[in-house]
Protein backbone atom coordinates (compact mmCIF):
# COMPACT_ATOMS: atom_id res chain seq x y z
CA UNK A 1 0.00 0.00 0.00
CA UNK A 2 3.07 2.06 0.96
CA UNK A 3 3.95 1.88 -3.23
CA UNK A 4 0.89 4.15 -3.74
CA UNK A 5 2.30 7.00 -1.92
CA UNK A 6 6.28 6.49 -2.64
CA UNK A 7 5.63 6.44 -6.23
CA UNK A 8 3.98 10.28 -7.56
CA UNK A 9 3.04 8.61 -10.95
CA UNK A 10 0.85 6.18 -9.42
CA UNK A 11 -0.82 8.16 -6.61
CA UNK A 12 -1.41 11.19 -9.35
CA UNK A 13 -3.06 8.41 -11.33
CA UNK A 14 -5.05 6.89 -8.74
CA UNK A 15 -5.86 10.29 -7.35
CA UNK A 16 -6.73 12.08 -10.18
CA UNK A 17 -9.59 14.02 -8.85
CA UNK A 18 -8.17 15.03 -5.83
CA UNK A 19 -4.91 16.17 -7.55
CA UNK A 20 -6.62 18.56 -9.90
CA UNK A 21 -4.30 19.50 -11.82
CA UNK A 22 -2.81 17.89 -15.35
CA UNK A 23 0.27 15.68 -15.51
CA UNK A 24 2.52 13.45 -17.88
CA UNK A 25 4.28 11.18 -17.62
CA UNK A 26 7.34 11.39 -20.01
CA UNK A 27 8.14 7.82 -19.99
CA UNK A 28 5.15 6.84 -21.99
CA UNK A 29 3.81 10.08 -23.75
CA UNK A 30 5.31 10.50 -27.24
CA UNK A 31 8.27 13.58 -27.53
CA UNK A 32 5.24 15.78 -29.54
CA UNK A 33 2.57 15.00 -26.26
CA UNK A 34 5.39 16.00 -23.93
CA UNK A 35 5.85 19.13 -26.27
CA UNK A 36 2.34 20.00 -26.34
CA UNK A 37 2.12 19.88 -22.73
CA UNK A 38 5.10 22.66 -22.11
CA UNK A 39 2.99 24.57 -25.06
CA UNK A 40 -0.26 24.33 -23.48
CA UNK A 41 0.96 25.27 -20.28
CA UNK A 42 3.38 27.64 -20.81
CA UNK A 43 5.05 26.83 -17.29
CA UNK A 44 5.40 23.05 -15.63
CA UNK A 45 7.58 21.42 -13.01
CA UNK A 46 9.55 18.04 -13.67
CA UNK A 47 10.42 16.19 -11.05
CA UNK A 48 11.18 12.42 -10.48
CA UNK A 49 8.20 9.66 -9.66
CA UNK A 50 9.80 8.45 -6.25
CA UNK A 51 11.79 11.61 -5.31
CA UNK A 52 11.59 13.28 -1.82
CA UNK A 53 13.16 16.48 -0.24
CA UNK A 54 12.96 18.67 -3.39
CA UNK A 55 15.58 16.95 -5.23
CA UNK A 56 15.71 16.78 -8.83
CA UNK A 57 12.83 19.10 -9.66
CA UNK A 58 13.28 21.65 -12.14
CA UNK A 59 10.42 24.04 -13.97
CA UNK A 60 10.62 24.55 -17.81
CA UNK A 61 9.02 26.95 -20.39
CA UNK A 62 8.04 26.68 -23.66
CA UNK A 63 11.38 28.09 -24.92
CA UNK A 64 13.07 25.15 -23.27
CA UNK A 65 11.60 23.20 -26.07
CA UNK A 66 13.29 23.80 -28.83
CA UNK A 67 13.53 20.29 -30.25
CA UNK A 68 10.86 17.86 -28.54
CA UNK A 69 12.23 14.56 -28.69
CA UNK A 70 15.43 15.91 -27.09
CA UNK A 71 13.90 17.84 -24.16
CA UNK A 72 11.90 14.44 -23.95
CA UNK A 73 15.18 12.37 -23.78
CA UNK A 74 16.92 15.23 -21.29
CA UNK A 75 13.53 15.11 -19.03
CA UNK A 76 14.06 11.24 -19.25
CA UNK A 77 17.81 11.25 -18.64
CA UNK A 78 17.22 13.36 -15.32
CA UNK A 79 15.11 11.19 -13.92
CA UNK A 80 12.15 14.02 -14.28
CA UNK A 81 9.41 11.77 -15.57
CA UNK A 82 6.65 13.36 -14.08
CA UNK A 83 6.00 16.52 -15.86
CA UNK A 84 3.25 18.81 -14.39
CA UNK A 85 0.84 21.59 -14.64
CA UNK A 86 2.45 24.48 -12.53
CA UNK A 87 0.53 25.51 -9.50
CA UNK A 88 -1.04 29.06 -9.30
CA UNK A 89 -1.23 29.35 -5.39
CA UNK A 90 -4.05 31.13 -3.56
CA UNK A 91 -2.85 34.25 -2.66
CA UNK A 92 -2.79 34.99 1.00
CA UNK A 93 -0.63 32.04 0.61
CA UNK A 94 2.04 34.17 -2.13
CA UNK A 95 1.74 36.76 0.50
CA UNK A 96 4.21 34.99 2.37
CA UNK A 97 6.18 33.89 0.19
CA UNK A 98 5.55 34.37 -3.90
CA UNK A 99 8.50 32.31 -5.33
CA UNK A 100 7.28 28.73 -4.29
CA UNK A 101 4.06 27.20 -3.77
CA UNK A 102 3.78 26.68 0.10
CA UNK A 103 2.11 23.28 1.43
CA UNK A 104 0.60 21.84 3.96
CA UNK A 105 1.42 18.34 5.44
CA UNK A 106 -1.39 16.72 7.30
CA UNK A 107 -1.18 13.71 9.77
CA UNK A 108 -3.82 11.62 9.85
CA UNK A 109 -5.26 9.10 11.40
CA UNK A 110 -7.86 6.75 10.80
CA UNK A 111 -10.43 5.11 13.02
CA UNK A 112 -12.60 2.82 11.02
CA UNK A 113 -14.41 1.45 14.21
CA UNK A 114 -16.29 4.72 14.53
CA UNK A 115 -15.33 5.98 10.97
CA UNK A 116 -13.28 8.96 11.88
CA UNK A 117 -10.58 10.60 10.27
CA UNK A 118 -8.04 12.46 13.51
CA UNK A 119 -5.82 14.91 12.43
CA UNK A 120 -2.34 14.41 14.65
CA UNK A 121 -0.68 17.37 13.73
CA UNK A 122 -0.73 20.49 10.67
CA UNK A 123 2.13 21.74 8.98
CA UNK A 124 2.59 24.80 7.01
CA UNK A 125 5.88 24.43 4.78
CA UNK A 126 6.95 27.70 3.55
CA UNK A 127 9.68 28.47 0.70
CA UNK A 128 12.25 31.16 1.37
CA UNK A 129 14.71 31.66 -1.34
CA UNK A 130 14.13 28.56 -3.32
CA UNK A 131 11.70 27.77 -5.62
CA UNK A 132 10.61 25.01 -3.58
CA UNK A 133 9.49 24.98 0.18
CA UNK A 134 11.24 22.18 1.19
CA UNK A 135 13.75 21.90 4.71
CA UNK A 136 16.10 20.77 2.86
CA UNK A 137 16.15 23.41 0.24
CA UNK A 138 16.32 26.50 2.87
CA UNK A 139 12.28 26.18 3.67
CA UNK A 140 10.76 26.83 7.09
CA UNK A 141 7.90 25.04 8.47
CA UNK A 142 5.60 25.77 11.22
CA UNK A 143 2.55 24.22 12.77
CA UNK A 144 -0.96 25.11 12.65
CA UNK A 145 -4.75 24.57 15.34
CA UNK A 146 -7.22 23.28 14.63
CA UNK A 147 -8.64 25.93 12.76
CA UNK A 148 -5.48 26.39 10.04
CA UNK A 149 -4.43 29.35 12.50
CA UNK A 150 -0.41 29.25 12.56
CA UNK A 151 0.43 29.02 16.48
CA UNK A 152 4.35 29.34 16.17
CA UNK A 153 7.13 31.22 14.04
CA UNK A 154 8.88 29.58 11.22
CA UNK A 155 11.87 27.74 11.60
CA UNK A 156 14.55 26.53 9.33
CA UNK A 157 16.64 23.31 9.46
CA UNK A 158 19.62 25.73 11.15
CA UNK A 159 16.99 26.05 14.05
CA UNK A 160 16.86 29.92 12.49
CA UNK A 161 13.31 31.11 13.74
CA UNK A 162 11.44 33.75 11.69
CA UNK A 163 8.54 35.81 13.12
CA UNK A 164 8.12 37.43 9.88
CA UNK A 165 9.16 35.92 6.37
CA UNK A 166 12.55 37.24 5.61
CA UNK A 167 12.03 37.97 1.86
CA UNK A 168 8.25 39.12 2.36
CA UNK A 169 7.58 40.84 5.88
CA UNK A 170 4.60 39.16 6.03
CA UNK A 171 3.73 37.54 9.64
CA UNK A 172 3.74 33.95 10.00
CA UNK A 173 2.64 33.60 13.71
CA UNK A 174 -0.91 33.92 13.26
CA UNK A 175 -1.41 33.56 9.96
CA UNK A 176 -4.47 31.89 8.79
CA UNK A 177 -4.51 29.44 5.65
CA UNK A 178 -7.11 30.23 3.38
CA UNK A 179 -9.35 27.81 2.27
CA UNK A 180 -8.47 25.34 5.42
CA UNK A 181 -11.84 23.88 5.89
CA UNK A 182 -11.50 22.33 2.23
CA UNK A 183 -8.37 20.85 2.90
CA UNK A 184 -10.25 19.06 5.59
CA UNK A 185 -12.91 17.95 3.98
CA UNK A 186 -10.69 16.64 0.87
CA UNK A 187 -8.88 14.59 3.40
CA UNK A 188 -12.03 12.97 5.07
CA UNK A 189 -12.59 11.77 1.62
CA UNK A 190 -9.16 10.34 0.92
CA UNK A 191 -8.45 8.64 4.21
CA UNK A 192 -11.40 6.55 3.77
CA UNK A 193 -10.63 5.13 -0.07
CA UNK A 194 -6.96 4.05 1.68
CA UNK A 195 -7.96 3.13 5.50
CA UNK A 196 -5.02 1.45 6.25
Amino acid sequence: SYHRFEDKITFYGEFADVIRREWIDARTATDAEVADFVARHGRVVAKPAAGEGGAGISVYTTDDVTDAAAFRARLIAADQTLVEQALEQHEAMAALYPDSVNTLRMITFYDPDADRMHLVAAVLRIGNGAAIDNFASGGMFTLLDERGVVLYPGVDKNSNVYATHPKTGTPIQGFQVPRYEEALALLEDVVRRIPE
